[in-house]
């Protein structure tokens, strides 16, 4: 190490450590409640890495880093994060229901940042976001599931496979379907055995590990206000 230039040493010093807390955004993330495909999209988004027009055309050299969307036609809006998934006008209602959402279940307002939305960082949120880990984690599952049916709207509609519905209603109804299944399958592992519900034809041994029932006090834990 004595023989190494300067620069050397200063290239092969270790980056920046992430912000505090940043580990706890991938602990939100790894929620088995939320849909894995979701849960994919939203990864990639986080690590820059999602198939936006921008970020192909970066990688690829070739295509166009604009947005796509009819609505955008003319428009040469860089098809990047932000624009994809928060500000391009198809997406942008379903940020809106998602905040209108959080506001009606809560009475908190999520602001539209995409710091917060995107990047999950407590700190851009409403007063007190990082303080309430249990609220947090109802706030991921929702805003991941949101991130998740937009970006399959998207692509989707880049293919003419809406069937007519704009990706905004495609994407929201996604949404909130996807959460509401996610607690229904909770309260069936709650309230009945699942191994047996195809007369007992499901193999046991494709739980690897996970349990195929759940307590009415970890149910209430997972998904009831004051539980």
């Amino acid at each position: 190490a004595a023989g190494r230039s300067a620069g050397t040493v200063q290239a092969a010093a270790p980056p920046a450590s992430l912000r505090p807390g940043f580990e706890r955004v991938w602990k939100r993330l790894a929620d088995p409640t939320i849909h894995r495909p979701f849960r994919v999209t939203t990864w990639r988004a986080l690590h820059g890495c999602l198939g936006c027009g921008a970020f192909l055309f970066s990688v690829r050299g070739s295509g166009s880093p604009f947005c796509q969307q009819p609505c955008c036609d003319g428009r040469h809006a860089v098809d990047d994060l932000t624009h994809a998934l928060l500000h391009c006008p198809a997406t942008a209602p379903v940020v809106d229901w998602l905040i209108a959402t959080w506001l009606a279940l809560t009475g908190l307002t999520a602001p539209r940042d995409p710091a917060f939305i995107i990047g999950d960082d407590p700190a851009a949120g409403w007063d007190g976001c990082g303080t309430d880990a249990w609220l947090l984690q109802q706030w991921t599952r929702l805003r991941v599931a949101a991130i998740g049916a937009v970006w399959r709207a998207r692509v989707r509609a880049e293919g003419g496979r809406l069937g007519g519905v704009s990706l905004a209603r495609h994407a929201a109804s996604a949404t909130a379907d996807s959460v509401t299944a996610a607690i229904g399958r909770d309260w069936v592992r709650c309230t009945r055995d699942v191994r047996l519900l195809d007369q007992s034809a499901f193999c046991v041994d494709w739980w690897r590990g996970s349990s195929h029932s759940l307590s009415l006090v970890k149910f209430k834990r997972l998904w009831a206000t004051g539980a």
